[in-house]
């Protein structure tokens, strides 16, 4: 045992992050709700590789993940988007590009980081593969989880352009966290087909089955 152990989970006690529980960042029956499998979807023309069914226990990592900057909870959301992305290598024999779906300028600055830019960059440390962030949006949108499925689409239609135009990229994975409706990842895969690059797929943690 570490010296003063006891001491530091007095002053820095540890609590589920999906129940609130005392004891772990994620308790058993939690950790039942979190549990990692081979989802496939489709976003259009984009296979959609996921790892987690959204749930009460999932939303309540990824709040704390996205919006707290909890550093266990990043950890979980990673550790999906991990899994999601080894399914999609495996399934699609491909190994390209991580192009994560861009926040808005308003989230990061209220979020204090990039957040789908700082979780993608680890995602493609541990299988190694490089990441460009070839996305940013033109205008502001409105949040969408306040938005139907046939809003959102409407929402983000034209939000989405290519930042840049590096060399000797052809084929790319969009990365994201969450798939609800697809909006998103449809508008990321329209704009950067429409700049000449291959969308091979996308691969997200969370999943909301079925798509709505």
């Amino acid at each position: 045992m570490q010296p003063f152990a006891g001491l530091q989970d007095l002053l820095f006690p540890v609590y589920c992050h999906g129940c609130g529980a005392l004891g772990e960042s994620l308790c058993s029956p939690c950790k039942t709700s979190y549990e990692l499998h081979d989802f496939l979807t489709r976003v259009g023309a984009a296979l959609t590789f996921s790892a987690v069914a959204y749930n009460s226990v999932a939303r309540q990592i990824l709040l704390a993940s996205k919006e707290d900057g909890v550093r266990s909870a990043d950890e979980l959301i990673v550790r999906a988007l991990e899994f999601s992305l080894r399914h999609a290598l495996r399934k699609t024999g491909k190994t390209p590009v991580l192009v994560p779906i861009p926040s808005s300028p308003q989230a990061v600055r209220k979020r204090g980081r990039d957040y789908l830019g700082e979780i993608s960059k680890r995602v493609s440390d541990l299988v190694d593969l490089p990441t460009q962030s070839l996305l940013q949006h033109t205008r502001r949108v409105k949040d969408q989880t306040l938005l139907g499925a046939s809003a959102r689409y409407k929402n983000l239609e034209g939000a989405l352009v290519l930042k840049k135009r590096p060399i000797g990229i052809h084929e790319v994975f969009l990365i994201d966290d969450l798939v609800t409706t697809g909006a998103t990842l449809n508008e990321a895969v329209k704009t950067l087909e429409m700049s000449g690059f291959r969308v091979v797929g996308a691969v997200t943690a969370l999943v909301s089955l079925p798509l709505r």
